[in-house]
């Protein structure tokens, strides 16, 4: 069984976001970019990119690791949000429609098990989390590095 640590983080002002997991022990780490986004928007891909990262590798179960709320609250809340066809009580589209949509797809194809761990945790513990988000975060600040460069030539 993989052990997965996930983060996402966003900078508001340039509107970019990355994503990014570690697999404990397996010396894995991917990450993404994307624009026009939000912090738990990159959490939710964060969780969908490791578990299709494993669905790929043939494993059956997955020990996730997430400082995300909101990603370790979702799958408990799944069977209402499938009731309601994941929309409001207004009928409008949920926030990140489409990802959890996604991230209930592939639930229903791995056994997950979600863990919340704390966030920026300096505790020997919660190293890998804590590896994660610097890896997240550097990755961040060189996008927006690029970014910047861009705007100003």
């Amino acid at each position: 069984m993989f052990h997965i640590y996930t983060d996402g983080s966003c900078q508001t002002q340039l509107k970019i976001g990355v994503w990014a997991f570690v697999v404990q022990g397996a010396e894995e780490a991917q990450f993404g970019v994307e624009e026009n986004t939000t912090n738990n928007a990159m959490e939710l891909q964060a969780a969908i990119e490791a578990i299709d990262w494993a669905i790929k590798r043939n494993e059956p179960k997955v020990a996730l690791f997430t400082d995300s709320q909101y990603v370790h609250q979702l799958p408990k809340r799944m069977e209402a949000l499938q009731c309601a066809q994941f929309t409001t009580k207004a009928g409008k589209p949920i926030r990140n429609q489409i990802r959890v949509i996604k991230l209930n797809d592939l639930l229903s194809t791995i056994l997950v098990e979600i863990h919340k761990v704390p966030a920026h945790s300096k505790d020997p513990q919660f190293k890998d989390n804590r590896a994660v988000d610097i890896f997240c975060r550097q990755q961040l600040r060189l996008e927006c590095n690029k970014r910047k460069t861009t705007l100003s030539n």
